[in-house]
């Protein structure tokens, strides 16, 4: 096994080779076979090659006007003990943000935990946020003061009889990190997933792969999670805009295009802006689900908001999603169907790029009202006033239906625990899931 060795040496240097392979093989188990380790640390363990500055655009992303940090943690997991992984190469790499704040006159720095004080504002319990960040009472109850002690403010306050709630400081702390996340969230899956692909390219039996470009949806993310399971199969996911994975099928970059378009008389409008990059003799059209669209509001709808018209309230604060989005043409579509000015609504230029963000949004009370999937506002604890209904297809050439690894990515989208994850996502439902239909019958 002569691609383990140097990872095995770097962390047991005194050790013979058997005894060290065997330690990072049982240090992975512990782990829950996840080893954590730096984007070099992991390319130079695996490929005995050196990657200056591979996380160089991740790394100390600062904003010097507040003083806070953003750092990436990256796990590699591997899905089999590693000597399988070694033969399989089965490998997923999952990156996920870290916040350290620093103050101008210290240079040491303070780790936040916003996951645990995230669950503070949920459950109210410092208890269950201490053990759903597998740490002890004690432990987060010190933290939380050494961070109070950090800000000279407090971020949590205990009332008898009431539990424990965030003050409205570490509830703004926490809600930063909310859209944080959910705006970056596709973006890091994006980066995981290039160097999965650069890393397997090094490993001999590398599995059949798929590549997918969709825009980002929870189905989608609940497909891709199933199919990582699969033997011998892998799929290559990237987020891109609707539009964009039609130009990506059209190019040969990718093998499977996301697409999803409005039901009703909003269909027509739609379907012309993308007509041009499907050919009715090569391309076929896969089924998948379906989707509610509408608006999201704080719960209990405060503003009484009731339809596309109440926007044009100059008190009522949007935000919007970006222009490439295929969400943000379906909107423009239904105010055009509306005759609504766009200029009147405040807030129609501010723009996020994921459901997610736009729901983080108006849960921080950042906006009054977005528009977007009813899984994100549900994700969120918000109201939804459903305007529309999608239908979400994949587009591939016909070929691609021939090979017995695309058979059992349809086999995967028919089956019963595919059609039982996506029942449980609010607003989507199975429609024709893994069903091929040509272009002209399904348009």
């Amino acid at each position: 096994m002569p691609r383990i060795w140097p990872a095995a040496t770097s962390l047991w240097p005194n050790a013979d080779r058997d005894i060290a392979i065997n330690a990072l093989a049982t240090r992975s188990a512990f782990f829950q076979r996840t080893i954590f380790f730096t984007p070099e640390y992991v390319l130079f363990c695996l490929l005995m090659m050196p990657i200056p500055g591979a996380a160089g655009e991740l790394r100390n992303a600062h904003d010097r006007s507040i003083g806070w940090a953003t750092e990436y943690d990256i796990y590699l997991r591997f899905d089999d003990p590693i000597y399988a992984v070694l033969c399989n190469k089965m490998i997923h790499i999952e990156i996920e943000p870290v916040w350290r704040f620093t103050k101008n006159d210290d240079p040491q720095s303070i780790r936040i935990m916003l996951d645990l004080l995230n669950e503070i504002r949920i459950t109210g319990k410092i208890g269950h946020a201490a053990e759903r960040e597998g740490v002890s009472y004690r432990h987060a109850w010190n933290l939380i003061e050494a961070w109070s002690a950090f800000f000279e403010a407090p971020l949590v306050e205990r009332k008898q009889g009431r539990g424990t709630s965030l003050t409205p400081f570490g509830a703004r702390l926490v809600w930063a990190g909310q859209r944080l996340q959910a705006r970056l969230g596709p973006q890091l899956q994006n980066l995981s997933q290039e160097l999965e692909t650069e890393i397997s390219q090094f490993l001999p039996h590398t599995p059949e792969v798929i590549r997918v470009h969709a825009s980002h949806g929870f189905a989608v993310s609940k497909l891709r999670e199933l199919l990582s399971r699969e033997a011998h199969l892998r799929l290559d996911l990237r987020y891109v805009s609707n539009q964009n994975s039609l130009v990506s099928l059209a190019h040969d970059g990718c093998d499977l295009a996301g697409m999803h378009l409005p039901q009703g008389e909003l269909r027509k409008s739609s379907l012309a802006a993308i007509k041009h990059w499907l050919i009715p003799s090569t391309h076929r059209v896969i089924g998948f689900v379906t989707r509610e669209m509408g608006l999201m509001v704080k719960r209990g709808n405060p503003l009484r908001i009731s339809s596309i018209r109440h926007l044009l309230e100059p008190s009522v604060r949007f935000v919007n999603r970006d222009p490439e989005s295929g969400t943000r043409l379906l909107f423009d579509q239904i105010l055009l169907q509306h005759n609504i000015d766009s200029s009147r609504i405040t807030g129609y230029e501010q723009v996020e790029f994921t459901h997610l963000a736009v729901a983080a949004y108006v849960a921080s009370d950042m906006a009054d009202v977005s528009f977007g999937v009813e899984a994100a506002a549900r994700q969120f604890d918000l109201d939804f006033i459903r305007l529309a209904t999608e239908d979400y297809f994949f587009v591939c050439r016909k070929d691609l239906l021939k090979l017995d690894l695309m058979k059992r990515v349809l086999a995967v989208m028919q089956g019963r625990e595919f059609q039982a994850a996506v029942s449980n996502l609010p607003g989507y439902r199975c429609r024709d899931a893994g069903v091929i239909k040509t272009v002209k019958e399904l348009f």
